[in-house]
């Protein structure tokens, strides 16, 4: 293993948490130093957060990917690729409205 570093990258913190519980409980020589987790880890989606427990009690780094929610939170008008619901319009202008009350823009916040 000597000079050798493995990562995975996922969009769906469900699968990324199972699958490094399942690295980690194997037999095999197998160790994951870092993951790349899109989409889940911003403004509007911290489903994230358990993966985030998981690698910092097992020293695996974690990079985020998909900050702006596929532009969403940047200006653009899709989230995850396409139009947002009604539900996550509201989300996103609650964002908007409280980052508006302390003068920073919902870009930099995200």
């Amino acid at each position: 293993r000597h000079g050798t570093e493995v990562s995975i990258g996922l969009n769906d913190a469900d699968v990324a948490l199972r699958l490094l519980r399942a690295v980690q409980s194997g037999t095999q020589a197998l160790k994951i130093d870092s993951i790349m987790l899109a989409g889940r880890w911003h403004l509007l989606d911290q489903t994230g957060a358990e993966v985030f427990r998981y690698c910092s009690e097992h020293s695996i780094e974690v990079h985020v990917a998909g900050v702006y929610a596929s532009g969403m939170l940047a200006g653009g008008a899709l989230y995850e690729y396409r139009k947002p619901s009604m539900a996550e319009k509201k989300r996103l202008q609650s964002w908007a409205a409280l980052c508006a009350e302390h003068a920073v823009s919902l870009k930099a916040a995200a």
